[in-house]
Protein backbone atom coordinates (compact mmCIF):
# COMPACT_ATOMS: atom_id res chain seq x y z
CA UNK A 1 0.00 0.00 0.00
CA UNK A 2 1.46 3.44 -0.55
CA UNK A 3 2.42 5.57 2.14
CA UNK A 4 2.70 9.25 2.89
CA UNK A 5 6.41 11.02 2.55
CA UNK A 6 7.60 14.09 3.77
CA UNK A 7 11.57 15.65 3.03
CA UNK A 8 12.62 18.96 2.77
CA UNK A 9 11.07 19.17 -1.22
CA UNK A 10 7.10 18.80 0.49
CA UNK A 11 4.72 15.89 0.89
CA UNK A 12 3.96 13.39 -0.94
CA UNK A 13 0.07 11.48 -0.35
CA UNK A 14 1.12 8.61 -2.42
CA UNK A 15 4.46 7.14 -2.13
CA UNK A 16 4.76 3.15 -3.44
CA UNK A 17 7.29 0.88 -2.66
CA UNK A 18 8.51 -1.38 -4.92
CA UNK A 19 6.51 -4.17 -3.31
CA UNK A 20 3.23 -2.07 -4.31
CA UNK A 21 4.79 -2.58 -8.55
CA UNK A 22 2.96 -5.65 -9.84
CA UNK A 23 5.65 -7.71 -11.64
CA UNK A 24 6.62 -8.72 -14.84
CA UNK A 25 8.32 -5.21 -14.46
CA UNK A 26 10.15 -3.23 -17.37
CA UNK A 27 12.96 -0.80 -15.92
CA UNK A 28 14.56 1.64 -17.75
CA UNK A 29 17.22 4.17 -16.25
CA UNK A 30 17.69 7.68 -17.04
CA UNK A 31 19.56 7.89 -14.06
CA UNK A 32 23.55 7.83 -12.53
CA UNK A 33 25.52 4.62 -12.31
CA UNK A 34 24.33 4.51 -8.71
CA UNK A 35 20.77 4.34 -9.41
CA UNK A 36 21.41 1.60 -12.50
CA UNK A 37 23.15 -0.05 -9.66
CA UNK A 38 20.61 -0.46 -6.94
CA UNK A 39 18.31 -1.42 -9.13
CA UNK A 40 20.44 -4.39 -10.27
CA UNK A 41 21.07 -5.56 -6.88
CA UNK A 42 17.21 -5.61 -6.85
CA UNK A 43 16.99 -7.79 -9.81
CA UNK A 44 19.77 -10.38 -9.22
CA UNK A 45 17.26 -11.31 -6.30
CA UNK A 46 13.66 -11.23 -8.08
CA UNK A 47 15.19 -12.00 -11.21
CA UNK A 48 11.20 -13.36 -11.78
CA UNK A 49 9.76 -9.83 -11.57
CA UNK A 50 11.43 -7.67 -14.00
CA UNK A 51 11.28 -8.13 -17.72
CA UNK A 52 13.86 -6.66 -21.09
CA UNK A 53 10.81 -6.84 -22.85
CA UNK A 54 8.26 -4.08 -22.35
CA UNK A 55 5.37 -5.40 -24.32
CA UNK A 56 5.37 -7.84 -21.45
CA UNK A 57 5.63 -5.46 -18.77
CA UNK A 58 2.49 -4.88 -16.49
CA UNK A 59 4.55 -2.05 -14.80
CA UNK A 60 7.14 0.26 -16.17
CA UNK A 61 9.38 2.02 -14.07
CA UNK A 62 11.97 5.05 -14.94
CA UNK A 63 14.17 5.29 -12.36
CA UNK A 64 14.71 9.13 -12.84
CA UNK A 65 17.06 11.79 -12.07
CA UNK A 66 17.03 15.27 -10.64
CA UNK A 67 20.65 16.54 -10.75
CA UNK A 68 19.54 19.75 -12.84
CA UNK A 69 15.89 20.45 -13.90
CA UNK A 70 16.80 19.42 -17.81
CA UNK A 71 17.94 16.23 -16.40
CA UNK A 72 14.94 16.18 -14.85
CA UNK A 73 12.48 16.95 -17.72
CA UNK A 74 14.18 14.07 -19.77
CA UNK A 75 13.27 11.49 -17.04
CA UNK A 76 9.65 12.81 -17.00
CA UNK A 77 9.85 12.97 -20.97
CA UNK A 78 11.06 9.32 -21.00
CA UNK A 79 8.04 8.29 -18.88
CA UNK A 80 5.28 10.23 -21.01
CA UNK A 81 6.45 8.10 -23.72
CA UNK A 82 6.15 4.94 -21.91
CA UNK A 83 2.93 5.90 -20.76
CA UNK A 84 1.85 6.52 -24.74
CA UNK A 85 2.91 3.69 -26.35
CA UNK A 86 1.52 1.52 -23.44
CA UNK A 87 -2.00 2.00 -22.41
CA UNK A 88 -3.59 0.39 -19.62
CA UNK A 89 0.43 -0.36 -17.69
CA UNK A 90 1.15 1.01 -14.06
CA UNK A 91 4.35 3.64 -14.56
CA UNK A 92 6.20 5.12 -12.14
CA UNK A 93 9.08 7.86 -11.60
CA UNK A 94 11.67 6.47 -9.25
CA UNK A 95 15.63 6.90 -8.68
CA UNK A 96 16.43 10.55 -7.23
CA UNK A 97 13.34 12.14 -9.15
CA UNK A 98 11.08 10.18 -7.25
CA UNK A 99 11.69 11.33 -4.18
CA UNK A 100 11.09 15.19 -5.42
CA UNK A 101 7.94 16.23 -4.02
CA UNK A 102 7.84 19.53 -5.68
CA UNK A 103 8.46 18.75 -9.16
CA UNK A 104 4.75 17.61 -10.24
CA UNK A 105 4.85 14.42 -12.52
CA UNK A 106 2.54 13.86 -15.81
CA UNK A 107 -1.02 12.11 -15.18
CA UNK A 108 -1.26 8.68 -14.65
CA UNK A 109 2.46 8.39 -13.23
CA UNK A 110 3.13 7.37 -9.26
CA UNK A 111 6.25 8.06 -7.26
CA UNK A 112 8.78 5.07 -6.47
CA UNK A 113 10.58 4.55 -3.60
CA UNK A 114 14.55 3.85 -3.78
CA UNK A 115 14.73 0.35 -4.08
CA UNK A 116 17.81 -1.73 -3.54
CA UNK A 117 19.62 -4.68 -1.90
CA UNK A 118 22.57 -4.18 -0.05
CA UNK A 119 24.70 -6.77 -2.12
CA UNK A 120 27.95 -6.43 -4.08
CA UNK A 121 26.34 -8.88 -6.21
CA UNK A 122 24.51 -7.12 -9.64
CA UNK A 123 23.73 -10.48 -11.66
CA UNK A 124 25.83 -11.41 -15.09
CA UNK A 125 26.25 -8.40 -17.74
CA UNK A 126 23.50 -9.93 -19.28
CA UNK A 127 20.72 -9.15 -16.48
CA UNK A 128 21.48 -5.59 -17.42
CA UNK A 129 18.46 -5.00 -18.59
CA UNK A 130 17.92 -1.17 -18.26
CA UNK A 131 18.21 0.82 -21.12
CA UNK A 132 20.84 4.00 -19.88
CA UNK A 133 20.33 7.84 -20.53
CA UNK A 134 24.21 9.51 -19.56
CA UNK A 135 23.99 13.09 -20.14
CA UNK A 136 27.82 13.42 -21.15
CA UNK A 137 29.97 16.08 -22.87
CA UNK A 138 32.38 13.20 -24.34
CA UNK A 139 35.76 13.75 -26.31
CA UNK A 140 36.08 10.10 -27.13
CA UNK A 141 33.53 8.31 -29.10
CA UNK A 142 32.31 6.48 -25.83
CA UNK A 143 28.54 5.96 -25.26
CA UNK A 144 29.37 6.44 -21.25
CA UNK A 145 32.47 5.86 -19.33
CA UNK A 146 31.78 3.23 -17.70
CA UNK A 147 29.93 1.54 -20.44
CA UNK A 148 30.58 -2.17 -20.62
CA UNK A 149 32.07 -2.40 -17.00
CA UNK A 150 30.76 -4.69 -14.37
CA UNK A 151 29.10 -2.64 -11.62
CA UNK A 152 29.72 -3.76 -7.79
CA UNK A 153 28.33 -1.83 -5.45
CA UNK A 154 30.59 -0.98 -2.75
CA UNK A 155 28.11 1.35 -0.58
CA UNK A 156 25.02 3.61 -0.55
CA UNK A 157 24.02 7.69 0.07
CA UNK A 158 26.04 9.95 1.18
CA UNK A 159 25.99 12.53 4.63
CA UNK A 160 28.04 15.36 2.61
CA UNK A 161 27.53 14.23 -0.92
CA UNK A 162 30.82 15.39 -3.32
CA UNK A 163 28.73 16.71 -6.36
CA UNK A 164 25.94 18.85 -4.79
CA UNK A 165 22.96 17.00 -5.94
CA UNK A 166 20.49 16.68 -2.71
CA UNK A 167 21.62 13.03 -2.81
CA UNK A 168 21.64 13.30 1.16
CA UNK A 169 17.93 13.14 0.69
CA UNK A 170 17.32 12.26 -2.48
CA UNK A 171 18.99 8.83 -1.90
CA UNK A 172 19.50 7.27 1.48
CA UNK A 173 22.01 7.58 4.42
CA UNK A 174 25.46 6.60 3.68
CA UNK A 175 26.08 2.68 4.10
CA UNK A 176 28.96 0.86 3.16
CA UNK A 177 28.42 -2.40 1.80
CA UNK A 178 31.09 -5.74 2.37
CA UNK A 179 34.07 -6.04 3.82
CA UNK A 180 37.83 -6.94 2.95
CA UNK A 181 36.93 -10.87 2.48
CA UNK A 182 33.83 -9.84 0.69
CA UNK A 183 35.74 -7.73 -1.19
CA UNK A 184 38.36 -10.11 -2.32
CA UNK A 185 36.15 -12.68 -3.47
CA UNK A 186 33.06 -10.58 -5.24
CA UNK A 187 36.43 -8.63 -7.36
CA UNK A 188 38.18 -12.09 -8.13
CA UNK A 189 34.75 -13.73 -9.09
CA UNK A 190 32.91 -11.06 -10.89
CA UNK A 191 36.39 -10.67 -13.06
CA UNK A 192 37.05 -14.06 -13.63
CA UNK A 193 33.45 -14.90 -15.03
CA UNK A 194 32.89 -11.81 -17.30
CA UNK A 195 36.09 -10.39 -18.47
CA UNK A 196 35.19 -7.47 -17.37
CA UNK A 197 37.01 -4.07 -16.41
CA UNK A 198 34.83 -3.74 -12.78
CA UNK A 199 33.92 -0.48 -11.83
CA UNK A 200 33.33 0.21 -7.53
CA UNK A 201 29.73 1.80 -6.91
CA UNK A 202 29.05 4.61 -4.27
CA UNK A 203 27.32 7.86 -3.92
CA UNK A 204 30.28 9.18 -1.70
CA UNK A 205 33.38 6.40 -1.37
CA UNK A 206 34.68 6.29 1.88
CA UNK A 207 38.57 6.38 2.91
CA UNK A 208 38.16 3.24 4.34
CA UNK A 209 36.70 1.90 1.18
CA UNK A 210 39.22 3.00 -1.30
CA UNK A 211 41.43 1.60 0.99
CA UNK A 212 40.20 -2.46 1.23
CA UNK A 213 39.45 -2.17 -2.39
CA UNK A 214 42.53 -0.32 -4.32
CA UNK A 215 45.04 -2.77 -1.93
CA UNK A 216 42.65 -5.88 -3.08
CA UNK A 217 42.75 -4.96 -6.68
CA UNK A 218 46.37 -4.40 -6.31
CA UNK A 219 47.22 -7.90 -4.66
CA UNK A 220 44.69 -9.89 -6.46
CA UNK A 221 46.05 -8.28 -10.43
CA UNK A 222 42.10 -7.28 -11.20
CA UNK A 223 41.77 -4.09 -12.57
CA UNK A 224 38.74 -1.97 -11.35
CA UNK A 225 37.33 1.42 -11.87
CA UNK A 226 36.13 4.36 -9.41
CA UNK A 227 33.32 6.87 -9.76
CA UNK A 228 32.51 9.59 -7.42
CA UNK A 229 35.31 9.55 -5.54
CA UNK A 230 35.56 12.63 -3.62
CA UNK A 231 38.62 15.32 -4.17
CA UNK A 232 39.62 15.62 -0.72
CA UNK A 233 39.47 11.90 -0.22
CA UNK A 234 42.07 10.99 -3.04
CA UNK A 235 44.53 13.05 -2.13
CA UNK A 236 44.59 11.55 1.81
CA UNK A 237 48.46 10.58 1.70
CA UNK A 238 47.33 6.64 1.51
CA UNK A 239 44.88 6.78 -0.85
CA UNK A 240 47.12 8.73 -2.80
CA UNK A 241 49.83 6.64 -2.54
CA UNK A 242 47.12 3.49 -3.55
CA UNK A 243 45.97 5.32 -6.37
CA UNK A 244 49.58 5.45 -7.77
CA UNK A 245 50.50 2.15 -6.46
CA UNK A 246 47.35 1.13 -8.34
CA UNK A 247 48.01 3.27 -11.29
CA UNK A 248 51.69 2.14 -12.28
CA UNK A 249 50.70 -1.66 -12.28
CA UNK A 250 47.52 -1.30 -14.76
CA UNK A 251 45.28 -2.05 -11.66
CA UNK A 252 43.49 1.30 -11.98
CA UNK A 253 41.35 1.77 -15.14
CA UNK A 254 39.14 4.91 -14.86
CA UNK A 255 38.69 7.12 -11.91
CA UNK A 256 35.53 9.85 -11.57
CA UNK A 257 36.05 12.22 -9.27
CA UNK A 258 33.48 15.54 -9.31
CA UNK A 259 35.41 18.66 -8.79
CA UNK A 260 32.34 20.68 -9.88
CA UNK A 261 34.66 23.81 -10.74
CA UNK A 262 38.14 24.78 -10.84
CA UNK A 263 37.42 28.18 -10.13
CA UNK A 264 37.94 29.64 -6.52
CA UNK A 265 35.14 31.83 -6.14
CA UNK A 266 32.52 28.78 -7.28
CA UNK A 267 34.07 25.99 -4.94
CA UNK A 268 33.97 28.91 -1.70
CA UNK A 269 30.54 29.28 -3.18
CA UNK A 270 29.67 25.60 -2.62
CA UNK A 271 31.32 24.54 0.44
CA UNK A 272 34.19 22.96 -1.24
CA UNK A 273 37.93 22.92 -0.71
CA UNK A 274 39.60 25.28 -3.24
CA UNK A 275 43.22 24.06 -1.55
CA UNK A 276 41.61 19.91 -1.78
CA UNK A 277 40.43 20.24 -5.45
CA UNK A 278 43.67 22.14 -6.94
CA UNK A 279 45.64 19.58 -4.92
CA UNK A 280 43.51 16.68 -7.04
CA UNK A 281 44.04 18.21 -10.15
CA UNK A 282 48.25 17.42 -9.52
CA UNK A 283 47.03 13.93 -8.59
CA UNK A 284 45.21 13.78 -12.18
CA UNK A 285 48.62 14.87 -13.92
CA UNK A 286 50.29 11.84 -12.32
CA UNK A 287 47.46 9.58 -12.99
CA UNK A 288 47.60 10.54 -16.20
CA UNK A 289 50.78 9.50 -16.73
CA UNK A 290 50.22 5.98 -15.91
CA UNK A 291 47.03 5.73 -18.79
CA UNK A 292 45.04 6.03 -15.92
CA UNK A 293 41.21 7.39 -17.98
CA UNK A 294 40.67 10.47 -15.22
CA UNK A 295 37.34 11.97 -15.49
CA UNK A 296 35.45 14.72 -13.52
CA UNK A 297 31.59 16.60 -13.24
CA UNK A 298 32.17 20.07 -13.48
CA UNK A 299 28.61 22.66 -13.16
CA UNK A 300 28.69 25.30 -16.26
CA UNK A 301 26.76 28.44 -16.22
CA UNK A 302 26.90 28.92 -12.17
CA UNK A 303 24.36 31.12 -10.91
CA UNK A 304 24.09 32.47 -14.75
CA UNK A 305 27.27 33.31 -15.44
CA UNK A 306 29.57 32.06 -18.03
CA UNK A 307 32.98 30.13 -17.24
CA UNK A 308 35.53 29.26 -19.61
CA UNK A 309 36.33 25.56 -19.06
CA UNK A 310 38.96 25.05 -21.82
CA UNK A 311 41.87 23.84 -19.52
CA UNK A 312 39.60 21.49 -17.75
CA UNK A 313 38.67 19.36 -20.98
CA UNK A 314 42.66 19.42 -21.44
CA UNK A 315 43.03 18.07 -17.96
CA UNK A 316 40.90 15.20 -18.18
CA UNK A 317 40.16 12.45 -20.74
CA UNK A 318 36.18 13.69 -19.91
CA UNK A 319 34.38 16.12 -18.53
CA UNK A 320 31.06 15.24 -17.27
CA UNK A 321 29.05 18.52 -16.99
CA UNK A 322 25.16 19.51 -15.92
CA UNK A 323 23.85 22.88 -16.02
CA UNK A 324 23.47 24.48 -12.65
CA UNK A 325 20.03 24.71 -11.75
CA UNK A 326 18.64 27.12 -8.53
CA UNK A 327 16.48 24.24 -7.30
CA UNK A 328 13.10 25.81 -8.48
CA UNK A 329 11.33 23.54 -10.77
CA UNK A 330 9.24 25.20 -13.49
CA UNK A 331 8.57 22.50 -16.38
CA UNK A 332 8.02 25.19 -19.11
CA UNK A 333 11.76 26.65 -18.45
CA UNK A 334 13.28 23.31 -18.00
CA UNK A 335 11.89 22.63 -21.82
CA UNK A 336 13.65 25.76 -22.86
CA UNK A 337 16.80 25.05 -21.30
CA UNK A 338 16.81 21.76 -22.60
CA UNK A 339 16.95 23.43 -26.11
CA UNK A 340 19.99 25.74 -25.35
CA UNK A 341 21.62 23.21 -24.50
CA UNK A 342 20.71 19.40 -26.00
CA UNK A 343 23.01 18.64 -29.05
CA UNK A 344 20.50 19.73 -32.05
CA UNK A 345 21.52 16.11 -33.23
CA UNK A 346 19.14 14.66 -30.95
CA UNK A 347 15.45 15.07 -31.92
CA UNK A 348 12.53 13.96 -29.70
CA UNK A 349 9.90 11.68 -31.68
CA UNK A 350 6.32 12.62 -30.63
CA UNK A 351 5.85 9.78 -28.18
CA UNK A 352 8.88 10.95 -26.43
CA UNK A 353 11.71 8.69 -27.37
CA UNK A 354 15.36 9.54 -28.61
CA UNK A 355 15.98 8.83 -32.40
CA UNK A 356 19.25 8.04 -31.72
CA UNK A 357 22.00 7.22 -28.96
CA UNK A 358 22.40 9.09 -26.03
CA UNK A 359 21.40 12.99 -25.34
CA UNK A 360 24.33 15.22 -25.51
CA UNK A 361 24.59 18.62 -23.92
CA UNK A 362 26.34 21.33 -25.29
CA UNK A 363 27.96 24.55 -24.34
Amino acid sequence: MPIAYVNKFGHIDRYYRIQDVKPPIYILNTGCVSSYTDALTWANQNKFHVTSNPCIAKSMIVLGCQSSDVHAYLSIKEIEGLRDRFIGRDFYIGGCLGRRADIKLPEGIKSLDVFQKESLYTGGISDAFMEELFIVDQKPQRRNIFDGYYPIKIGMGSDNPPNCQNIEITRTPQKLTGTTRVSKKALTYQYTKTKRSVVLVSDDPTQEQLGWWLSTAVFERKPVSLINVSPSVAILPDIRKLLISAAKCRRLSTIHSPILSDRAEILDSLGKNVSHVHRYLQLVDELRRYKVYCTTSVLVDYKNKRYDYTDLNKKFDMVNWRPWWNNHWNQELAAERLKKYADPRYKWMSNGRRKAGVVKLKR
